[in-house]
C-alpha cells in the first residue's frame, strides 16, 4: 500500500496539492526521510587523491628550480584559496616536499573524479610543470577486496 505523503516541503513544486500526491515508497514520512539521509552520505562519500607535482623540468639548471621554488612559495597560498573557492568540497589532509623526481605530493580527499581533474587543472594553471592526479584506497579496502573476490 503507498503513503500520501504528509508534507507540504516534500511535495513543494508540483501541481497537484500534496495530500493528492502518492509516493511508491511504502513506509513513514521518517522512512523516506532517513533513506534520503542515507543515500546523500553515499553520494557525498569521499575518494582519497595524491597530487603529485613537478615544478620544473629535469633538464633545468640550479638557478631555475631555486627561481621556481621561490614563485611557489609566494603562489601556494594562492593556490590553496583558489582551490578552496573552486572545490570547496575538497579536504587537504597532508602536503609533503619531496626528494626525487616529484617536488611536492599533496593527500586530500574529493567527493568525486571530476572534482580531483579541477585540482589537477588549477595546479597547471598555477605554474606547476607537471602534474599527476592518483586515486587511493586504504590497505584495510583493499584486503576487504581481496577477500570479496575469494583470493
Amino acid at each position: 500500500m503507498t503513503t500520501a505523503c504528509s508534507s507540504k516541503a516534500v511535495c513543494e513544486g508540483t501541481k497537484e496539492k500534496s495530500s493528492a500526491v502518492q509516493h511508491r515508497y511504502r513506509g513513514t514520512y521518517t522512512d523516506r526521510l532517513n533513506l534520503i539521509a542515507l543515500w546523500v552520505r553515499k553520494e557525498v562519500a569521499m575518494k582519497t587523491f595524491v597530487l603529485m607535482t613537478k615544478i620544473a623540468s629535469q633538464d633545468a639548471h640550479l638557478v631555475e628550480v631555486g627561481s621556481k621554488m621561490q614563485q611557489h612559495d609566494r603562489s601556494s597560498h594562492a593556490w590553496l584559496e583558489e582551490i578552496k573557492k573552486k572545490c570547496p568540497e575538497v579536504r587537504f589532509k597532508a602536503h609533503y616536499a619531496l626528494l626525487g623526481y616529484w617536488d611536492f605530493m599533496a593527500i586530500y580527499e574529493a567527493p568525486n573524479d571530476e572534482t580531483a581533474a579541477k585540482v589537477s587543472l588549477i595546479s597547471r594553471a598555477r605554474g606547476a610543470y607537471q602534474v599527476e592526479n592518483w586515486s587511493a584506497i586504504s590497505y584495510e579496502r583493499l584486503l576487504e577486496i581481496t577477500e570479496e573476490l575469494g583470493t
